[in-house]
C-alpha cells in the first residue's frame, strides 16, 4: 500500500504502476479496468495464501523430540504449500489424518506425525486458510489425555 491508499499490483502489465481506488478516480476507464483484474487476482489467490498459528509450537515440540523434527517440518511445508478447501482435499494430502469433533462442538484434525509416534491437533479455518496448531504429544499422552474435553 502507498499513502494513497494505491496498491501495486503482483502481477502488473503496467510495470508497477500503481492501481487502486485513489489512482481509479482521476485515472480513467482503464484504470478502473485494472483495478477490477486486481480484485479478481486478490479474490482468486488470496486462499492460497496459509499461516500456521503457531509455528514457534512445533519448533518448540521439535527440540523435545529431535526424532520427530523431520516429520514436523514436513507436514509445515506441505501444509504452507497445500491449497485445502475441504475435509477429504487435508485427507488427500496427509493419508494419516482424522477428523474428531471436540467437547465445544467444533472439529480437529488430528495428524500422525513420525510413524504415529506422535500426534498433532490442528483446526483448520478452509474460509481463510488458517491452520491453527492446537496440540502437539506423544502417542500415549493422546490415548490417556481428555483433550477432547480441553477444546
Amino acid at each position: 500500500m502507498t499513502r494513497c491508499g494505491a496498491v501495486r499490483h503482483p502481477r502488473s502489465r503496467t510495470n508497477g504502476a500503481l492501481t487502486g481506488p485513489a489512482v481509479a478516480e482521476g485515472g480513467g476507464i482503464q484504470n478502473v479496468r485494472h483495478w477490477v483484474d486486481f480484485h479478481a487476482w486478490v479474490v482468486q489467490n488470496v486462499r492460497s495464501v496459509k499461516r500456521i498459528v503457531t509455528q514457534k509450537r512445533l519448533r518448540e515440540y521439535a527440540s523435545r523430540y529431535p526424532k520427530a523434527k523431520p516429520s514436523l517440518e514436513h507436514w509445515e511445508r506441505v501444509t504452507l504449500a497445500a491449497q485445502w478447501r475441504t475435509a477429504a482435499d487435508v485427507k488427500q494430502t496427509f493419508n494419516d489424518v482424522d477428523v474428531v469433533k471436540v467437547g465445544s462442538g467444533g472439529r480437529v484434525h488430528v495428524f500422525n506425525v513420525q510413524w504415529n509416534e506422535h500426534r498433532l491437533i490442528a483446526a483448520i479455518h478452509f474460509n481463510t486458510q488458517i491452520v491453527f496448531v492446537l496440540r502437539l504429544m506423544t502417542h500415549q499422552e493422546y490415548d490417556k489425555s481428555d483433550w477432547r474435553d480441553d477444546l
